[in-house]
């Protein structure tokens, strides 16, 4: 599957990625090789003797999908990201083997698995290629490209393959990785486990973590994300396991293993989470002149909900599987946000809902008073300008008031614009 750079790529593009990937920013410690040689030694110890190195893995699958209860795979859509390719290569082996090659080898083998229980996969790319256009050489416009055609799939799980090198050219490390999104310490967290899990006892690499990770394409997902780095190709014991289809076969199960024990995982689901006024259901970011009621549908056991209304926790009235809220006071001129999640201990957690919407309130009441003068002559004062709807509730969102300056009076500036937040702002004036 090996293929060339680009001809038509400028020499500029190709310094250029030298930099951007050593600063690891699409999820791998990368050390770039300008031109491929039979081998590139380390140390001496690492380039003499074999022991030196740790236990590549890939030596046999401890358990297989097949004999799992993979039901709940059925029906559930899934986004693979290979990472890298094209003009970005990622990780190169000592003898040539790229990390986007091995990467497309386990994404493709990975959907085979999945599609076979039953599960909808997309995959971010399904060759060896980049989703640059003439003229940008951006590593960002590659990875928000991807991110547009995942999050478009809707996916309930996005996964991006990786495998990882030394950031210091060393060829003597080997590590599993996995990376969730780092805001998010449920379903990310959840799935990034159960991923981790099957990857350790079946690729059998014996250092090992689960780590938060704030990569481009997590903090981008829609959906719970998780990054997996299952090998170091930069050992060149691993870059000749990779080498080999029966370890790709070994390393798409244990993920595919993973993924079906997440979506196994007894949790609560959330039906519907949405804002009404009297009878009528808002559409998302809708706009409103009335007083929304929040309400959702909750089933299956759970011992935590987490429900908060413009970043401040509250608590909902609960009716068997029925949750609604409505806040003590009317709500405020602006944006509001309200979010909700649940978990059960020990089990899983929903994927967060949230519902956005505008509520249009008037401008009832504007007051104008001096307030302290500048300076002693007080020729110079702050005049306060304070806005209030019909409930007496500041807005919630910015404005702008103009004041002017009435023919004949002999204040300066003749005209300003004040900006107002929460309700509140200040005039200046000679």
């Amino acid at each position: 599957m090996r293929t060339r750079p680009r001809s038509a790529r400028p020499t500029l593009r190709a310094a250029w990625l030298a930099l951007a990937l050593l600063t690891g920013s699409s999820g791998c410690a990368v050390r770039v090789q300008v031109a491929r040689t039979p081998s590139i030694p380390a140390s001496p110890v690492a380039a003499d003797s074999a022991l030196a190195r740790p236990h590549p893995g890939y030596d046999a699958l401890r358990e297989s999908l097949d004999s799992l209860d993979s039901s709940e795979l059925r029906g559930r859509r899934i986004a693979i990201d290979p990472g890298h390719g094209g003009f970005f290569r990622g990780s190169i082996g000592v003898n040539g083997l790229t990390e986007s090659e091995a990467n497309l080898a386990v994404s493709l083998r990975l959907r085979e698995r999945l599609v076979a229980h039953g599960a909808s996969v997309f995959l971010t790319r399904e060759t060896d290629h980049d989703f640059l256009v003439a003229g940008d050489s951006a590593l960002r416009s590659d990875l928000a490209e991807r991110m547009r055609r995942a999050n478009a799939f809707d996916p309930e799980l996005f996964v991006s393959v990786h495998h990882n090198a030394d950031p210091a050219g060393r060829h003597d490390q080997n590590e599993t990785q996995t990376y969730y999104r780092f805001d998010d310490d449920g379903p990310s967290l959840d799935a990034a486990q159960d991923v981790h899990r099957a990857l350790v006892r079946n690729v059998g690499i014996a250092a090992q973590r689960v780590i938060p990770g704030n990569y481009f394409v997590l903090r981008s997902s829609a959906a719970p994300a998780l990054l997996t780095e299952t090998s170091f190709l930069t050992n060149p014991d691993v870059e000749a396991r990779l080498r080999d289809p029966k370890a790709i076969a070994i390393e798409a199960e244990a993920l595919a293993i993973g993924i079906a024990r997440y979506f196994a995982r007894p949790r609560p689901v959330v039906d519907r989470f949405v804002a009404r006024v009297a009878a009528i259901e808002l559409a998302d970011s809708a706009r409103t002149d009335g007083d929304p009621v929040l309400t959702a549908r909750l089933r299956g056991a759970t011992d935590a909900i987490h429900w908060t209304v413009d970043g401040a926790r509250q608590t909902p009235a609960r009716f068997g599987d029925s949750l609604a809220w409505l806040p003590p006071a009317p709500w405020t001129h602006g944006w509001h946000d309200a979010r909700l999640s649940a978990r059960l201990a020990g089990a899983g957690s929903t994927r967060e809902r949230r519902v956005r919407f505008f509520v249009a309130k008037p401008i009832a009441r504007l007051q104008v008073e001096p307030a302290d003068a500048l300076d002693d002559d007080a020729k110079r004062i702050a005049v306060r300008i304070e806005l209030r709807d019909a409930w007496d509730a500041a807005p919630r969102d910015s404005g702008l008031v103009e004041v002017r300056r009435r023919s004949g009076v002999g204040i300066v500036p003749a005209l300003q614009r004040v900006t107002i937040r929460d309700g509140v702002g200040f005039a200046y004036l000679t």
